[in-house]
């Protein structure tokens, strides 16, 4: 915590403490948040700015990031550095020179941060994402989600999109689904402040593709449905029937989870159209997997069987009988089993076992 030495009001003299200022006029800080602020506002000019720098690339930093991005000689900056560690603002972590600077409190760091003109954290935030890209070219993968942080927060979006775009990647081949989930977010967030055009609707109605996978097999979480309803506005827009009918198709997964088994299967009926008109069977499997579990759900049994073994015909006949198309599990196997489900309730019995067998012999 600041102290009224820190803060320049005391000082020492002869072993004992003295008043350094008149306290008549002084303002007292109120805060906590006040007091630090006191506490940075009383440093040296250039120490302030190490330490300013230092917030915004994070709680810890290292040495030559912070040297880089200031322009100082490595004499000035451990100077400057060490001013820092006797305020017992930062302290140091391992051995010179592969040592770190750790802010003490997060609320230090915060006021700090806080303490910068907008358009100064902008800049510094980008000089940290470029310097990064400089210091470690042949391990950029280890980056990503700091290099889109700090370009999210500064003006180079572009840049922005790009890192969001691999930290998604990245996080669902690790199947870190929430981190894939969260990116894509983001991802729609920055390409909403860029310009309008063309170029950038598509990046945009890409990032609903990506975002597809994860929001599935979360469940749905939090605002997906208004997600999900404008990238459908947007598929319009630009003429991607694709598009728009896997967004169709994951509104109708999406209803069904939500306990509308009829809103669900009119989306998904609308989705299968296209892919059907075009024998898509990589976009078709999926969509009729939603479709016919919905019809399941509801008793439907007759449309079930209209549906499942035509994508069992197109899957043996396209030699894709193995494929998962993003999926955790074969579509075949499912449809086979659903088949001699539904076949078992409507009462054709002979067909029953040849599906049941399908489904074990695949799955």
């Amino acid at each position: 915590m600041p102290s009224l030495k820190d803060l320049r009001i005391i000082e020492r003299k002869n072993n004992r403490y003295h008043l350094a200022k008149d306290i008549q006029g002084m303002a007292i800080p109120s805060t906590i948040q006040d007091v630090i602020m006191a506490r940075v506002d009383s440093l040296p000019e250039v120490a302030k700015g190490v330490l300013q720098t230092g917030s915004v690339a994070g709680r810890e930093f290292r040495q030559d990031l912070i040297e880089m991005v200031t322009g100082l000689s490595e004499r000035e900056l451990l100077s400057h550095l060490s001013v820092l560690k006797d305020s017992e603002l930062l302290y140091e972590r391992g051995i010179y020179p592969q040592s770190t600077y750790v802010f003490k409190h997060a609320l230090t760091q915060e006021v700090t941060y806080n303490s910068l003109l907008l358009k100064s954290r902008k800049e510094i935030h980008e000089k940290i994402g470029r310097t990064i890209e400089q210091i470690y070219p042949e391990r950029l993968e280890e980056f990503f989600e700091i290099l889109a942080n700090h370009y999210s927060k500064s003006d180079n979006l572009e840049k922005a999109y790009q890192y969001l775009k691999l930290s998604t990647h990245k996080a669902t081949e690790n199947y870190s689904t929430w981190e894939a989930f969260r990116f894509c977010k983001e991802a729609i967030t920055v390409i909403n402040q860029l310009p309008k055009t063309e170029e950038n609707k598509k990046k945009k109605l890409e990032v609903f593709g990506s975002i597809a996978l994860p929001m599935a097999h979360l469940g749905f979480p939090e605002d997906s449905i208004e997600i999900l309803q404008e990238g459908e506005m947007l598929s319009k827009e630009l003429g991607e029937d694709r598009s728009l009918a896997l967004l169709y198709s994951l509104m109708g997964i999406y209803y069904m989870h939500k306990g509308k088994p009829l809103d669900g299967i009119k989306y998904s009926a609308v989705a299968l159209e296209e892919p059907r008109k075009i024998q898509d069977i990589e976009l078709m499997a999926p969509i009729a997997r939603g479709l016919c579990a919905s019809y399941l759900e509801v008793g439907e049994f007759r449309k079930t069987v209209d549906v499942a073994p035509e994508v069992i015909d197109l899957l043996e006949e396209t030699q894709r009988e193995s494929d998962f198309f993003a999926h955790l599990l074969m579509h075949i196997p499912c449809f086979a089993f659903i088949m001699g489900l539904v076949l078992q309730c409507l009462g054709i019995l002979s067909k029953v076992r040849l599906y049941v067998n399908e489904a074990f012999v695949l799955g």
